[in-house]
This record gives structure tokens, C-alpha cells and sequence, in this order.
């Protein structure tokens, strides 16, 4: 489940749709009982701060973006959290 908070941000269906698209690719990752908060932001007058955060293996994974194109930043930060995740994994199982 993914908890989507925003300031000064129009939460349109298409921008609602594009997150929920980027996390599932997380929870496949972390799992489906997992919670993804996201945070949607404007910074100055034309770029957007996009920050995903959860809780994995004991630790916070959170992960922050700017930028001027909405999708990409949003597919940026997706790709900043998996690799956070997998790393975490490799940490673990190098322990075990």
C-alpha cells in the first residue's frame, strides 16, 4: 500500500497511476504488506521533488529526486530505491 502525500501539488489520476506503475516494481522487492510512503513536492516554479520512503530489513530505504519531467524523476527515484533494496539483500545474505 502506498501512501501518497503532496504540497502544493495538483494529484491528478494520471500522476496517482504513473506512482502506483513505479511501486508495485518496489513491493515485488520487499513484499505486498509493505508500505511505500511517497512524497510529491513543487520546487521553485518549474521542477517537482518526488521522495519514496519504506521500511526493509530493518532499515529505512528512502530515496529523493528534483527535477523539471514528473515521469522521469519518478522513474529515477524508483531505480535509486531498487538499488537501495538489492543492496540491502546482498548485505544480508553475505551475513547468512
Amino acid at each position: 500500500m502506498e501512501i501518497i502525500d503532496s504540497e502544493d501539488f495538483d494529484l491528478t489520476p494520471a500522476i496517482k497511476s504513473a506512482i502506483e506503475e513505479k511501486a508495485r516494481k518496489i513491493y515485488e522487492l520487499i513484499g505486498k504488506d509493505q508500505k511505500i510512503e511517497v512524497f510529491l513536492s513543487k520546487e521553485g516554479s518549474s521542477e517537482t521533488k518526488v521522495v519514496f520512503r519504506t521500511h526493509y530489513l530493518g532499515h529505512t530505504v528512502s530515496a529523493e529526486v528534483i527535477g523539471p519531467d514528473f515521469y522521469h524523476i519518478v522513474n529515477d527515484v524508483k531505480a535509486k530505491m531498487i538499488r537501495q533494496i538489492a543492496d540491502l539483500k546482498d548485505k544480508k545474505s553475505k551475513h547468512h
